[in-house]
């Protein structure tokens, strides 16, 4: 198997960043929830913001890594919550919002 180059590193982390701002962009038009479309946009703009960290530290790739994996672990936490949020009330927060970005973002819980 032969090793990864920081630019290699930086591609993913970039293509990464745009496939989830892309899925949270298209999912928070179409849902039914305030509450859940403003996390969304929430994210939306956290994912513009790691592309910027990504694009000004590329030679730093550890740094990089460490600290994507940090943000992304909030996001999960985040749509952890609105996860279990639709378990509890499924009368006020649509599943089918919920199915569709597991689709998108390929999330397994």
């Amino acid at each position: 198997m032969r090793e990864i180059t920081d630019q290699e590193v930086s591609e993913i982390a970039v293509t990464a960043e745009i496939g989830a701002k892309e899925a949270y962009e298209k999912l928070a038009p179409i849902v039914k929830s305030d509450i859940i479309r403003d996390e969304l946009i929430f994210l939306t703009r956290e994912e513009d913001k790691h592309h910027e960290i990504i694009s000004k530290m590329a030679e730093k790739t550890r740094l990089i890594l460490e600290m994507l994996a940090n943000m992304e672990r909030n996001h999960y936490n985040i749509l952890r919550k609105q996860y279990d949020y639709i378990t509890r009330y499924p009368d006020i927060y649509k599943e089918e919002f919920y199915d569709q970005l597991m689709k998108d973002i390929n999330f397994n819980f």
